[in-house]
């Protein structure tokens, strides 16, 4: 499917969420966030930092704003792609949620109610992923090239990170979901997405980085890359390489486009975690054993099927000791 295409189905199914008979909502929970096609394009708002790791592998990175709309939602597409088939698991979901409505697979019709079950997770995660970018956006693509350097190009991965947007602090803000209120009986939000989505204690390791305010801190978020027989079939023999140098090379871009930020915020499971440690880079588990949980908004959302199920870990670390750890991949 061409870009265009593209976002031209994700605005439309925008336009049909927006109606108040709709059964797919448009996402309210977080007030920082924009959809990627409300972000202008500006090709002059900053170099995208190009480099070959291989004849067949290409990464980008830069400014959402440097991108076109059409790579934009791309990238959104696989990555909904992605977190469907491998986190929420969509397929399963499906099954279990006609299941809890008395539909077996012995019903008629089974296999279209299924179908539609499917269509309908994926779309409300498609609207959720569409919009939850912000102007200071930045982004990191992978391309796989089969034909060789001159040949044309595969997505195949991306990652991303956003910066807070408050003078609030992450320990302050932790699980700050929008179910609590302030005085003035404002809903209070994080900008960062892991205090939005989870509540955790913090640990000794987090309490270096309590009291930095979010504007300080970015927040990588969704690695992901094309299915193991995808990437083969594009000549990327080794997922991990491609994963590997998308980790890497965000760190350099939050450096290079985020020069506020002293600290980067994520969340993973435990085996991404290991992952990261085992490529040297400096990261930090940041919660108590046993106190994560996710709130009531993220739980009441697609994403809850997944968060409640396994909660992901946050974890952080510095942007100075990554970014050195990051530099020399590249060298």
């Amino acid at each position: 499917m061409t870009s265009k295409k593209t976002l031209d189905l994700h605005q439309r199914l925008q336009f049909i969420a927006s109606h108040p008979l709709s059964p797919l909502k448009l996402p309210e929970f977080h007030r920082f966030d924009k959809a990627y096609w409300d972000i202008p394009y500006q090709p002059e708002s900053g170099v995208v930092f190009s480099t070959n790791i291989s004849p067949k592998l290409e990464v980008w990175s830069g400014k959402l704003s440097s991108f076109d709309l059409g790579l934009r939602a791309l990238v959104v597409d696989m990555s909904m792609r992605v977190y469907a088939s491998e986190l929420v698991e969509t397929a399963l979901l499906s099954q279990t949620l006609l299941e809890q409505l008395g539909i077996s697979e012995s019903s008629k019709n089974y296999p279209e109610l299924l179908k539609r079950q499917k269509a309908d997770l994926e779309a409300q995660l498609l609207l959720a992923m569409s919009h939850s970018f912000r102007d200071n956006y930045v982004l990191a693509i992978a391309f796989a090239k089969p034909e060789g350097p001159d040949g044309p190009r595969h997505l195949v991965g991306s990652i991303g990170a956003i910066q807070g947007n408050t003078e609030r602090t992450l320990q302050e803000t932790i699980g700050w979901d929008g179910s609590q209120k302030n005085t003035d009986q404002v809903a209070i939000i994080s900008s960062l997405p892991t205090n939005m989505a989870l509540t955790y204690i913090l640990n000794t390791a987090g309490e270096q980085a309590a009291q930095t305010p979010e504007n300080q801190i970015a927040e990588i978020t969704r690695l992901n890359v094309a299915p193991r027989h995808i990437c083969e079939q594009l000549g990327v023999t080794e997922r991990g390489t491609l994963s590997k140098t998308l980790i890497y090379i965000i760190h350099l871009a939050i450096s290079e486009h985020m020069p506020e930020v002293v600290w980067e915020l994520f969340n993973t499971q435990e085996p991404l975690h290991r992952v990261i440690k085992q490529l040297g880079l400096p990261v930090q588990i940041i919660a108590e054993d046993n106190s994560i949980r996710p709130t009531a908004l993220v739980s009441d959302s697609i994403h809850g099927h997944y968060f409640q199920r396994t909660p992901p870990i946050p974890q952080l670390m510095s942007v100075e000791a990554a970014e050195k750890v990051a530099g020399e991949h590249f060298i």
